[in-house]
């Protein structure tokens, strides 16, 4: 017990202990010491030290304790699985690039449906999210699947090529997490089977020159690419995350007018920021966009509040070449806005030629085209590491927040604070 009130003795500050270390020591062999006079020596050492460490000091030494605390925590926690496959879609030859692209959106929006997670999730052969599935309606199982554990990310654009993509999917089961990336490898396969048999149109057609990016979140040294989105950050604090992607409507041939073109372009933008195309994407559950402005304010306020976050640019030197990007705090839906926005883009050029060749009276310009879907590496399964990062950070934000607090308890109490 000697020794133990000793080491608390050397916690206090050194001027402190230099000037009444040898009469605290006196009157504890007098009093003696017990486990309550150890622990109220311990208490105002802790105090003491807090009192005269500087604000710098103290943010150092609770914020490195929070880190370690929750880096201790996270080696408890359940590891996380990821799963992943490298796949390519390769044109037919002779065809353009961007029909692959398309292509590929479009299969990604079919197989991030409601109807396709649904049938993957309650598949006997996964039972994925069990524990979940009993205390929360499907609907947010599913939107859980879709926004955190599946990744469908490209690889790489070659351009004139193919077009590499991985699909990763994130679980606590090691098997299932593998399973489920090939139960979703076969829902890419039908789903473009199924688009092979529709056609894409062969005359003047909207090219995606550059498709949507992923914005990139602030780059700090020792933290994750994405720490954004795992710190808990206010709104008001979180810049926008911009996407952008580059379009080109591509004349049938080098000697068409290129104002009817032009025109064209001007009609499809049109159509895109239109209130039922704009709102149908807002409320879109896979996107879910301004949920608390939905709240507080009207949907028209909404939509133009997303048409201020659209940008539409001229590319120089290019009149038929243009760029879109949206703006909004996950980068993540960022891109899958800027993706939805794309394909409205897309569809509505389809469906002017539609109009246009209706009106001459001219048979649709379809060729059949079949896009070859391979799997380049199949799924496989790696230990998930970012719990460090997530509850690390967590740790490391609370100390400081610890920090901050007791410093300004600390102002407030002390005697020279009136």
């Amino acid at each position: 017990m000697r020794r133990l009130t000793r080491f608390v003795l050397r916690l206090y500050p050194a001027a402190w202990r230099k000037r009444y270390r040898a009469e605290l020591e006196a009157l504890i062999e007098d009093s003696g010491a017990g486990w309550r006079v150890i622990a109220d020596l311990l208490k105002e050492s802790i105090k003491m030290q807090l009192t005269t460490w500087s604000f710098g000091k103290l943010a150092a030494v609770l914020g490195l304790a929070g880190l370690v605390a929750a880096g201790v925590t996270s080696a408890f926690i359940a590891p996380i699985y990821i799963s992943q496959a490298g796949l390519r879609i390769t044109p037919p030859a002779g065809s353009v690039m961007q029909h692959a692209t398309n292509h590929l959106m479009q299969m990604e929006n079919q197989i991030l449906s409601r109807t396709s997670l649904s049938a993957i999730i309650q598949d006997p052969r996964l039972d994925l999210y069990a524990s979940e599935r009993k205390t929360l309606p499907l609907e947010d199982v599913i939107e859980k699947m879709r926004r955190q554990d599946i990744r469908i990310r490209i690889v790489s654009l070659p351009a004139n090529s193919s077009e590499a993509f991985s699909v990763s999917f994130s679980y606590p089961d090691k098997v299932k997490a593998q399973r489920t990336v090939q139960a979703l490898i076969a829902k890419f396969q039908d789903a473009n089977l199924e688009l092979d048999r529709e056609g894409v149109y062969a005359g003047d057609h909207l090219q995606v020159v550059d498709p949507p990016t992923l914005p990139a979140s602030p780059g700090i040294p020792f933290l994750p690419p994405d720490w954004t989105d795992v710190v808990p950050v206010p709104n008001w604090l979180r810049p926008n995350r911009v996407s952008k992607a580059e379009l080109r409507m591509v004349p049938a041939s080098a000697s068409e007018g290129r104002g009817p073109l032009t025109e064209r372009i001007t009609r499809i933008q049109n159509e895109v920021l239109s209130r039922a195309s704009l709102s149908s994407i807002i409320q879109n559950p896979r996107l879910e966009l301004y949920q608390q402005e939905r709240k507080s304010a009207p949907l028209e306020d909404v939509i133009e509040r997303m048409r201020k976050d659209i940008r539409i640019g001229r590319v120089s030197g290019d009149p038929l070449a243009f760029t879109i990007s949206f703006g909004y705090l996950d980068r993540g839906r960022a891109q899958r806005t800027l993706q939805a926005l794309v394909l409205r883009f897309v569809d509505a050029d389809v469906e002017v030629q539609h109009q246009q060749e209706a009106a001459r009276h001219e048979p649709p310009t379809i060729v059949r085209e079949a896009m070859n879907l391979e799997v380049l590496d199949p799924p496989s399964t790696d230990r998930q590491r970012r719990n460090f990062y997530r509850v690390g950070m967590i740790g490391l934000i609370a100390g400081l927040m610890l920090a901050a607090v007791a410093r300004l308890l600390f102002r407030l109490r002390s005697p020279t604070a009136a």
